[in-house]
C-alpha cells in the first residue's frame, strides 16, 4: 500500500519537464514548469509532499531523470507508454500540462505499468553491445 496521497505526473523533454501534482484527498492540483533539471523538480517535489510519488512515460529522454530523481530522494517510476491508454478525447486538447496530469491520475489509481530501469553498469554493458554491432555493420560496408 502506498503511503502518499500525492501523485506528480511528469511531461518531460529534452529541455523542459511540465510537472502537475494531484493530491487526491483533497482534489488540489498545482502545476509548475522546469528546464531539464532534477534538482529543481526534486525540490518542487518535497515542497509539495516529501512521500509524493512521480511517473514520466519512458522514451528518448531515457532513464537518467528517474535516476537523478531517486538519488535525491523523489519517488520517481517510468510507465510504459504503450501501456497508457488514452481516451480519444485527450487526443484533440493535448499539450505538456494535460500529459503530465494524465500521468499523475493514472498513478493515482494504479494504471501505470512500471518499466524496468536498468542500472549504469547494464546501461554500459548495452551501449558497449551497440557500438561493437556499428563497428561490425561499418567494417563490412
Amino acid at each position: 500500500m502506498l503511503d502518499t496521497t500525492t501523485f506528480v505526473g511528469l511531461d518531460v523533454h529534452a529541455r523542459s519537464i511540465k510537472a502537475v501534482s494531484l493530491d487526491v484527498m483533497t482534489g488540489e492540483v498545482r502545476c509548475a514548469t522546469f528546464g531539464y533539471d532534477a534538482g529543481a523538480v526534486a525540490e518542487w517535489v518535497r515542497s509539495v509532499d516529501p512521500k509524493a510519488k512521480c511517473v514520466y512515460e519512458s522514451g528518448v529522454t531515457g532513464f537518467d531523470l528517474q535516476k537523478r530523481l531517486s538519488g535525491l530522494g523523489v519517488d520517481c517510476v517510468v510507465g510504459a507508454v504503450s501501456k497508457m491508454i488514452k481516451p480519444s478525447a485527450d487526443r484533440r486538447r493535448k499539450n505538456d500540462r494535460n500529459d503530465a496530469e494524465f500521468l499523475a491520475r493514472m498513478l493515482s489509481v494504479g494504471n501505470v505499468v512500471e518499466v524496468w530501469v536498468p542500472d549504469d553498469e547494464c546501461e554500459a554493458a548495452r551501449d558497449l553491445t551497440r557500438a561493437l554491432e556499428d563497428a561490425r555493420v561499418d567494417w563490412l560496408h
